[in-house]
């Protein structure tokens, strides 16, 4: 518990982390943990991704880190995240706006109207869809 609260600590945790040993929810966790001590977990989120690259949620929360940090590299998790969950609306929704934002309006199109095909009543996605149209 002290650990979690030490900054410094944190960041020497996910340099020390051997990602080829650590389960990728603990991860995971330590990567939400470096983002709730103001640390870019990108790093170690990317050797995670390396190691498993079938994990879900270390593609997902690599996209949201790269949104959250305003970097304008979300694209490429989210794809992969999609490749793994192709059915996960919330995915669907944010590659959409990551596309819009990057300027190609037909594939934002296409994520939005899959994501509204899984599920007609997601209001997020109708948004984005209607952005997109305009």
């Amino acid at each position: 518990p002290k650990v979690r609260a030490d900054k410094a600590a944190v960041a020497q945790l996910a340099t020390d982390a051997d990602v080829t040993r650590v389960p990728p929810s603990a991860l995971a966790v330590l990567a939400e943990l470096m983002e709730r001590r103001g640390l870019d977990p990108a790093p170690l989120l990317a050797r995670a991704r390396g190691t498993y690259p079938n994990e879900f949620e270390l593609a997902f929360k690599l996209g949201q880190w790269h949104v959250y940090s305003k970097s304008g590299e979300q694209i490429g998790p989210y794809e992969a995240a999609r490749a793994l969950r192709p059915d996960h609306t919330t995915v669907l929704n944010n590659l959409g706006v990551a596309l819009h934002d990057k300027g190609d309006l037909d594939g934002a199109q296409a994520a939005f109207r899959t994501a509204i095909a899984l599920d007609p009543k997601y209001a997020l996605a109708h948004f984005g869809l209607g952005n997109a149209l305009r």
